[in-house]
């Protein structure tokens, strides 16, 4: 088996077809876990998946864990709580009535997280996690890292303006989100190890960037406005946040880097054009090259339309939602651990409009999972 080692062609992006797919993916679908609708916000190293089970006509029920691979679940909190991360230990952090939690191993016991409001969004291994609370004495929202297990909480602040939010935070305690700045826009940030030294990610020739996870080896992705139109697209650096490389938009107008794991490996969506309101495909960045997700012959012949690719674990499992026998529904998507698919590169036609189905998906999880993820959209 080759291993799952790549090459970080980052300065060349090419996109493959679905037509050209060779290899075994694999889709599973997790069910609605006793809800109406269902979705995916994250992954870690053992298959474990936290999302939301959705009732009552997309209104957020509660949320959920599962066991190895995706297999089993238990329930997390109550109604209204949002997981968002979960590190390899089972811990979920999220936030339950507006305040932010962590759970033991394997989400058993809620514990909040000093503060009365605000959100966690991501934890590491060692049980540091990051999120964002109002600062006591203005009631901006600001970024914060804890300590070990979520104990203590530290103000990661702001390089301009008053408001921050951490989004994702790799096992150094690297630390990346994005802060507001003076002129009201947004702009994306890395620290050091432990959250020490917020520093500007730049951007990719627009005036706002947003970073949105971080890898181990201090990779960051997310998403920037470019010189040229003004819209989203998606990126990644290099090792410590250093440089900025367009990830493209698979024919479309705009993308976004969602996760991205410790192999330089991205999840995320692309394509959407504001004139038609087109739901966006979810991509792979990997292999130096764009995989269109939706459009594999393998997710289209299961039945999955309009899939949203939320995170990836180092062993090429992905979490996410999509449209499945009539309802939003979590899913794991297991990528091919060979080279063979991704020898092939071929352009990826731009997504055709399917009005019919725009309007189910926007009542759905899926407009408040597009826009809620690790809160990287606000």
């Amino acid at each position: 088996m080759i291993a799952r080692i790549i090459k970080m062609g980052i300065t060349s992006v090419f996109m493959v077809a679905a037509s050209t797919a060779s290899a075994a993916w694999v889709i599973k679908d997790l069910g609605t876990f006793g809800g109406e609708l269902s979705d995916a916000w994250a992954i870690n190293n053992f298959g474990q998946i936290v999302g939301i089970v959705g009732c009552c006509g997309g209104i957020v029920g509660h949320s959920y864990v599962t066991g190895i691979d995706g297999i089993g679940s238990t329930n997390i909190g109550s109604y209204g709580t949002w997981a968002r991360g979960i590190n390899d230990s089972g811990q979920v952090v999220g936030s339950n009535g507006g305040r932010p939690f962590i759970t033991g191993p394997n989400g058993n016991g809620l514990t909040y997280i000093g503060t009365s409001s605000g959100d966690a969004n991501d934890i590491n291994n060692i049980g540091q996690v990051v999120g964002n609370s109002p600062e006591v004495s203005t009631g901006n929202s600001r970024a914060f890292i804890t300590g070990p297990n979520g104990t203590g909480i530290t103000d990661l602040g702001t390089l301009s303006g008053n408001t921050s939010v951490a989004s994702g935070i790799n096992n150094f305690g690297q630390v990346t989100g994005h802060y507001n700045s003076i002129d009201g826009s947004y702009h994306g940030f890395i620290t050091d190890n432990d959250g020490v030294g917020i520093r500007d990610l730049g951007d990719l020739g627009g005036d706002q960037s947003v970073g949105v996870e971080i890898n181990n080896l201090g990779q960051v992705v997310g998403w920037s406005t470019t010189e040229i139109g003004g819209l989203r697209h998606a990126f990644i650096t290099g090792p410590n946040g250093v440089g900025m490389v367009d990830l493209g938009t698979m024919g479309g107008e705009m993308s976004s880097s969602l996760s991205i794991n410790s192999l330089g490996e991205v999840v995320g969506y692309a394509g959407f054009r504001p004139e038609c309101l087109c739901f966006p495909d979810a991509f792979l960045y990997s292999h130096g090259i764009m995989v269109n997700l939706t459009r594999l012959d393998e997710i289209q012949n299961a039945g999955w339309t309009r899939i949203v690719a939320t995170d990836i674990n180092d062993h090429g499992q992905i979490s996410g939602y999509g449209y499945f026998n009539g309802t939003y529904r979590a899913f794991l998507l297991t990528v091919p651990e060979d080279e063979e698919f991704f020898n092939t590169y071929v352009t990826v036609p731009v997504p055709i409009p399917e009005p019919s189905i725009y309007a189910m998906l926007l009542t759905g999880l899926g407009l408040i999972g597009f826009m809620g993820r690790k809160q990287a959209d606000k």
